[in-house]
């Protein structure tokens, strides 16, 4: 396979389907194994021996588990993913049917030629097993391919940008919260008119004005709060954001939860969904707004939101 490199909706759509596939994999292989472990030990003669060797099976079994499924969050390559990540690492492990039949060839050294021919069968059934599991991790793949070429083909329409599917995801969130996106200007303001609109049933003729002076006094009285995250000035900083329609960002919304003694959520597409500004503040009141990375060709932006 080339080195493709895939577009972000198909990204997010292989990781999901590869984590899908390796977790329902991960519960079958512990359920199939830890059954073929207790017959081990049931049908051992040296008991202790085999309890201790089953451990160790099983330890190493978690540990491939573990990493792959650090392999999978970890890649920045998702072709690589869909390459290279074995869900089913067959020299990893001992296979436990053949070690079952080692112990009984161990336990009974004397076996007659009639037990022998049982435990052909046993390894003819091992080998029809693991073809069965081939094929079905030849069919997994090819279903992820099916996913991704059929994304391939919805980006390369449009129906997948980046726009796209934040749209989608901040939809999703908001419906999941009884709320509906409120559409402010595009513009230097957009944070603060986004917060005016939340603020008009407790303040109706508070105005973008009146927060960026807010946020700048509050700022300004905390000085040792603030400096250390400002690359400018702060009081040079304060002044052009009670003057001039600079952008507000974070550092304005801790300002404003602290100065206004409210608690301030925004919801936006990327991890973490939510993020809260004002914790502290013992009260029942939150702000509500988006932030939006995609969603403008303006760039990054704050929306506020109604209830549906």
């Amino acid at each position: 396979m080339s080195n493709t490199e895939f577009n972000p909706a198909t990204q997010v759509i292989l990781k999901s389907i590869v984590k899908e596939e390796l977790d329902s994999r991960h519960v079958e292989e512990k359920s199939h194994y830890e059954d073929l472990f207790q017959k081990r030990i049931a049908e051992a003669v040296n008991k202790k021996r085999i309890k201790k060797e089953v451990k160790k099976e099983r330890d190493e079994l978690d540990d491939r588990h573990e990493k792959e499924k650090s392999k999978l969050l970890f890649s920045e390559n998702d072709e690589i993913i869909l390459d290279k990540l074995s869900l089913v690492d067959k020299e990893s492990i001992p296979s436990a049917e053949a070690t079952v039949v080692e112990e009984k060839k161990e336990n009974q050294p004397n076996e007659k030629e009639e037990s022998a021919q049982v435990e052909t069968s046993k390894l003819s059934k091992t080998a029809k097993r693991r073809l069965k599991k081939e094929q079905e991790e030849k069919e997994r793949k090819n279903r992820i391919k099916a996913a991704i070429d059929e994304e391939n083909e919805k980006f390369l329409r449009g129906e997948l940008t980046p726009q796209a599917i934040e749209k989608e995801q901040l939809n999703n969130l908001l419906k999941q919260n009884g709320l509906k996106r409120k559409s402010v200007p595009s513009d230097g303001d957009c944070m603060f008119s986004s917060l005016a609109h939340q603020l008009k049933s407790q303040r109706p003729k508070v105005s973008v004005e009146e927060l960026r002076e807010i946020a700048a006094d509050y700022l300004l009285k905390n000085k040792d709060q603030f400096a250390a995250f400002l690359e400018s000035d702060i009081e040079l900083y304060c002044q052009k954001l009670v003057n001039e329609p600079i952008w507000g960002g974070q550092i304005e919304l801790t300002a404003l939860a602290a100065a206004l003694e409210t608690r301030i959520r925004v919801i936006q597409a990327e991890s973490p969904n939510e993020l809260f500004f004002g914790e502290e503040n013992k009260t029942e009141k939150l702000l509500t707004i988006i932030y939006c990375r995609h969603l403008y060709a303006s760039g990054e932006h704050y929306d506020s939101v109604d209830s549906i």
